[in-house]
Formats: structure tokens, sequence, C-alpha cells
């Protein structure tokens, strides 16, 4: 599995990711879509040209296999739209409402953590390394008992 996602990361960067199972929650700013089957990484930035965001993107990439591994669902949420926007963009009316509940402003570039729980778990820079959110991510309980399931199946 870690190959074939390996393979296909490039492809991957930026859209819902799939399940173990191979089910995927359609792209939406509606975060209680996503409870109990992944968990939403909600990316703001002011537009998709913006350089921090594109920085975002190419580490996001990089890391797709790890991150779909732990059923990360990467959502952008931006303050406009240019045409040129990543796979799982929301609308702009979707952007600002996620904006407003979590206190977010059009200017900001940032990223949002929430658990399958529907909880807020980290909230941080969007040029501050992803890898303190996987390492977030592989210490909740229920993210360790998934790696003792999947461990506990036979090859």
């Amino acid at each position: 599995m870690r190959a074939l996602l390996a393979a296909w990361a490039p492809a991957l960067c930026g859209l819902v990711l799939p399940l173990a199972g191979g089910a995927v929650t359609p792209c939406t700013g509606d975060l209680a879509a996503y409870r109990w089957t992944q968990r939403p990484l909600v990316v703001f930035a002011p537009d998709a040209a913006d350089p921090r965001h594109r920085v975002f993107t190419e580490r996001a990439r990089l890391l797709a296999p790890d991150l779909a591994d732990r059923d990360v669902a990467l959502i952008h949420a931006l303050a406009q739209t240019t045409g040129r926007d990543p796979p799982c963009t929301v609308d702009l009316d979707a952007a600002a409402r996620l904006r407003a509940a979590l206190g977010v402003s059009p200017q900001d570039a940032t990223v949002v953590l929430f658990g399958k729980d529907g909880a807020e778990k980290r909230r941080q820079a969007i040029d501050a390394p992803l890898e303190p959110l996987l390492e977030l991510i592989d210490g909740m309980p229920m993210r360790q008992r998934e790696v003792q399931s999947r461990d506990a199946l036979p090859p």
C-alpha cells in the first residue's frame, strides 16, 4: 500500500485522500462531513499564488503518502481564487464561513488540523514544518488503535 501511495503521491497532493478501505469524503467546507473518517487539515491563504501557499503545497506533495496513511484530508480555503487553485479548494463562501468560524483573517496563511472527532488539534503558520503535525497525529489514541489494528492484519 505504501508503495502504491508513493507512486501516486504527486497526483494525490491537495486531494481528499482515500482511506485504506477506499472511501473518500467529497471535498467540502463542512468539516462535520469528515468526522470519524478523516482528519481535515484546513489550509488558509490569501490565494494559491501566495508564496507561502506554494511552498506548503510542495511540502505537502512530498509528504502525500504520510498524509494519506494518516487519513488526512487537505482542504484549501483561499480568500481569493485564481483559476489555478489546488484540488479540494472550497468555494469562496465556504472559505469565508471557515475563516469566520475559526477566526482566520483573509491575509493569514495558517493551517488548522482537526481530529477524526471533529475537534481542533493544532493551529500553526502555513510555513511551519508539517512533520510535527504527523507526530501529533501519531500520538493520538485513535491513530494508535488504527496502527495496531492494521498491524494485526495478516500480510
